[in-house]
């Protein structure tokens, strides 16, 4: 993800929720969403998809830019994915393949 355009869509997006924006609170959203993979593309689609939707006045967590770009997406392809895993922790094998059934599954 590219800084300069991540920085001038943020600006915007905290000017929008009435949030001061302040370089570590820039920083901290840009690592999240460029660890969990989303492209410029993929930001840009999620947070026009937030605005239409977000309902609080509160400056949206990143989480939701996430799930905003993987809906109607591959979820696999966000968040790290790892099915053997969850921060670190080995995942029991039933856990396992509940996972796999439940993603691999078209709703």
């Amino acid at each position: 993800m590219d800084k300069i355009k991540f920085q001038t869509a943020f600006l915007a997006l905290c000017e929008m929720y009435d949030k001061e924006v302040s370089k570590e609170l820039t920083q901290l959203y840009f690592s999240v969403l460029e660890d969990a993979g989303l492209s410029d593309e993929d930001f840009d689609r999620a947070s026009k998809h937030v605005m239409k939707t977000h309902k609080y006045n509160t400056l949206p967590k990143p989480v939701d830019f996430i799930e905003a770009a993987s809906a109607g997406g591959e979820n696999k392809r966000y968040l790290n994915y790892k099915p053997d895993r969850v921060k670190g922790v080995p995942m029991p094998q039933s856990f396992k393949d509940a996972w796999q059934k439940v993603t691999s599954k078209k709703w």
